[in-house]
């Protein structure tokens, strides 16, 4: 199995960019910047996840994050289940202010944003077999 990496290169205080890389194929991308791990706030926790397709009326096919600290659903923290985040995305977006502690990735990059993010994730969709997850690892390079 290939694993998606998330590289991490750059952060400022409002913004985080990375590089989303499965195979030879490089996106950039950007979320939230780091905020002490806030839900909906603050950008995914480094670490290893695995990334499963998932469906919403607002994003349509998108990926969420699952491993770690970061689970599916807000009942598991409230289980206590050691799940601090939940519904940690990536999904279309253009600015880390349409990010809820999310990450989106694009086809090309300005300061702060990215463009063509869907058409990167359906690119990125097209390569996984996600229904069984995908190894992921969020890291700083």
């Amino acid at each position: 199995m290939t694993t998606l990496y998330i590289n991490r290169h750059t952060r400022t205080r409002t913004y985080t960019e990375s590089t989303v890389a499965f195979g030879s194929r490089r996106w950039p991308a950007i979320e939230p910047p780091w905020l002490d791990n806030t839900p909906f706030k603050s950008c995914i926790p480094t670490g290893f996840y695995t990334l499963q397709r998932r469906y919403s009326a607002r994003h349509k096919n998108h990926l969420i994050f699952l491993g770690g600290s970061v689970g599916r659903t807000k009942a598991q923290i409230i289980q206590q289940q050691g799940i601090d985040r939940f519904a940690c995305l990536i999904h279309p977006a253009n600015y880390p202010r349409d990010l809820q502690g999310c990450l989106a990735m694009g086809m090309t990059r300005d300061a702060g944003k990215v463009w063509n993010s869907r058409k990167a994730l359906q690119e990125l969709l097209a390569l996984l077999d996600v229904d069984a997850g995908i190894d992921t690892i969020v890291r700083w390079t």
